[in-house]
């Protein structure tokens, strides 16, 4: 049973004694009914206002997680990624395995290649 169920129950209890209370002329037990059916009223619109900031925040959460991942694939060649067939620009792996980012890299030496957004050395 979920939490809006319990409300309701409540609710109808709360409702149930309040039929029960007009055969009675305390003033004080119909007060303080009045008051527990005002709260458990309030405590309903809360939980709902929750419910949709949940959905609200998982949805976010979902499209962030989707935009993280990129959408092309890489294919490597000397310890870089090139895409779309151009093996002539050749891009980081660490700059766009953690943040999404094509970084370009350039030649260091013979042996290595160097990106300047990160400072990561490639060995070819």
């Amino acid at each position: 049973m979920d939490i809006l169920s319990l409300i309701n129950n409540s609710i109808s209890l709360i409702n149930h004694l309040k039929d029960i209370s007009k055969n009675t002329r305390e003033l004080e037990f119909k007060n303080i009914l009045f008051e527990l059916y005002n709260e458990m009223a309030n405590l309903k619109l809360s939980i709902v206002d929750m419910k949709e900031e949940i959905i609200k925040l998982k949805n976010e959460n979902l499209e962030l997680k989707q935009q993280k991942q990129p959408k092309i694939k890489p294919k490597i060649k000397y310890g870089c990624y090139y895409f779309d067939n151009d093996m002539r620009r050749l891009y980081c792996t660490s700059c766009f395995d953690s943040k999404g980012v094509m970084s370009l890299t350039q030649r260091d030496g013979t042996k290595f290649r160097k990106c300047n957004v990160c400072n990561s050395k490639i060995t070819n």
